[in-house]
């Protein structure tokens, strides 16, 4: 599962979804967590970054998380690509017929082909 804390924009993302967190806890000094599941980073204000090698010392950001995302009123997910090119595509053909069956009403019999 990735995770992201980021202190300034006081958010928590897990698994690409965002959500406002309080983090007034979160030790002085750090500006963002960075976890890709298995290994991450901590970044701070004023030293360089430092590798992460567990998560548990911020399972309690990532429990508001799961309280705010459980609460809050999410929009659905967008449509995937499928969703939306297959009904396009449909229209899109349906006009070109109907073009061409005006464009081929006035053509004689044998000639439309």
């Amino acid at each position: 599962m990735r995770v992201t804390i980021m202190r300034d924009d006081g958010i928590v993302g897990v698994a690409g979804i965002f959500m406002p967190v309080d983090l007034s806890t979160l030790h002085a000094g750090i500006r963002a967590v960075q976890w890709n599941g298995t290994s991450g980073h901590i970044e701070y204000d004023g030293a360089a970054n430092t590798t992460l090698d567990s998560i548990t010392d911020f399972k309690p950001f990532i429990e508001r998380w799961t309280t705010a995302q459980s609460q809050s009123s999410m929009p659905p997910a967008p449509p995937s690509g499928n969703q939306t090119k297959m009904p396009a595509l449909a229209r899109i053909d349906a006009a070109y017929q109907a073009a061409v069956d005006v464009t081929r009403a006035d053509y004689p019999a044998g000639e439309d082909a």
